[in-house]
């Protein structure tokens, strides 16, 4: 009898071990649930705080801009971080705002088998060939085919099911760097990480009235590589707002590039915030164009 009875406790221990077990394993299971139940309520509310801000920015931008759109306006928006207060004084940030259309667009790589922009391809395949070879580039030619390959429609170097509603000749910065990143582990070239990319070309959407630059804004490294200028003498002589007084000084002419420049001022531009949420920091980037928001991008920094 004493026998059985033991038998019978071990069983009940076992019983009741195995119990403890099966909930401590759903008790795991459910905190790892609402840990990541509560990183969603996060991000979305990040995402919702990022469309507040976004909203602030563009009322700021409006107002400055007002109805006349000058180069005096546009000088003091590129050249002084907008500040972003909330109304209880919990909040305050700075924004940075630059011209969009200062850089060579990198959709127009995409534009080879079209006549119509044949030099604006051109341009843009120079400058990317003289980078590749500045670089060195094990293979610049199969990093230029990926990305006319994405312009185009392609989409196998992503998940498919992701870009089936993009626009060809359109790559956001990120989506860019992902390129970049495949590129970089298929030719085993970490030579494409010098290149600092975003200082020369912009990721604008493809439109007729995206399709100039800003002939009083370009950047820097544009304008050394547009009138093959040294660096330092471009650093050191040209300021925003002041390429007529530029171009005299070093004996050369708008008219150079006459097809490349917009015939009146644009307002597009693209906007960063640098903001802290709870536990986390983000960065928002997006685009300024006619008034209105596009290309938006938010990311866990």
């Amino acid at each position: 009898m004493k026998s059985i009875a033991k038998l019978r406790k071990g069983i009940s221990l076992l019983i009741t071990l195995s119990v403890i077990t099966a909930m401590l394993a759903l008790m795991g299971v459910m905190f790892n649930y609402i840990s990541i139940a509560q990183k969603k309520a996060e991000s979305k509310s990040a995402v919702i705080q990022a469309n507040l801000l976004m909203k602030d920015l563009k009322d700021i931008l409006d107002k400055q801009l007002g109805k006349r759109v000058s180069k005096e306006k546009l000088k003091i928006i590129y050249s002084t971080p907008l500040i972003i207060q909330s109304k209880d004084g919990a909040l305050s940030l700075a924004a940075d705002c630059k011209p969009l259309l200062d850089r060579i667009n990198i959709a127009w790589l995409g534009l080879e088998d079209k006549e119509k922009y044949a030099n604006r391809f051109n341009l843009a395949k120079n400058l990317f060939d003289q980078l590749s070879d500045q670089a060195e580039l094990r293979d610049g030619e199969m990093l230029f085919v990926m990305i006319k390959e994405y312009l185009n429609g392609y989409s196998g170097y992503f998940n498919i099911s992701s870009y089936i509603k993009r626009k060809k000749f359109t790559i956001s910065q990120s989506d860019f760097y992902k390129i970049l990143n495949r590129y970089r582990f298929e030719a085993d070239d970490k030579n494409v990480y010098k290149i600092k990319w975003d200082q020369y070309f912009t990721f604008a959407p493809l439109n007729k009235d995206l399709d100039g630059l800003d002939f009083d804004f370009l950047s820097k490294d544009l304008i050394t590589f547009l009138f093959d200028v040294d660096q330092n003498y471009v650093n050191e002589n040209y300021s925003l707002g002041s390429m007529n007084e530029f171009l005299e000084g070093i004996g050369e002419e708008k008219d150079r590039y006459k097809w490349l420049f917009n015939s009146k001022l644009s307002t597009a531009m693209e906007c960063t915030i640098t903001y802290g949420f709870r536990e986390n920091n983000y960065v928002i980037k997006f685009n300024y164009i006619d008034k209105r928001i596009s290309s938006f991008e938010i990311q866990n920094i």
